[in-house]
């Protein structure tokens, strides 16, 4: 079964490359300007989230991800800037992002990584669960 991704950006551009990258890892993908519009459709249940910090003038990605986690705190949200803001980064991974990524050169051989790091997290979880069944004592 196809994974489903939501990708948050307010820049088409980054907004299309990030959707062919998720693509290329083999994710479905729904995108998002603005976080309003991300938080109204978790009903969806993705299975990650990649958020920008600036959504915008006036829309914060910090505001979103707290909205993201009151409502399904469970979904994984990858957060990416373009500004290289260490407040930014310990701010988002203490309001529970899965990882801060800085938008540069690097970016998507980063989400690569973070992206397996998730799956590899996910996988473990699940085999922990089936062990805790198979041999309970």
């Amino acid at each position: 079964m196809e994974k489903l991704a939501f990708v948050v950006d307010d820049d088409p551009i980054y907004q299309q490359f990030m959707q062919e990258h998720m693509k290329n890892l083999g994710y479905r993908v729904l995108s998002f300007f603005n976080g309003q519009s991300c938080v109204e459709g978790l009903h969806q249940n993705p299975d990650l989230i990649i958020l920008d910090h600036q959504l915008g003038r006036e829309e914060n990605g910090l505001d979103v991800l707290r909205d993201i986690k009151r409502v399904k705190p469970k979904i994984p949200v990858i957060y990416l800037s373009a500004q290289n803001d260490l407040s930014a980064a310990v701010q988002a991974l203490k309001f529970g992002s899965f990882d801060y990524i800085e938008k540069n050169s690097a970016a998507y051989v980063r989400l690569r990584t973070t992206v397996d790091r998730l799956h590899e997290k996910q996988n473990s979880g699940t085999l922990k669960q089936l062990f805790k069944k198979l041999f309970p004592w």
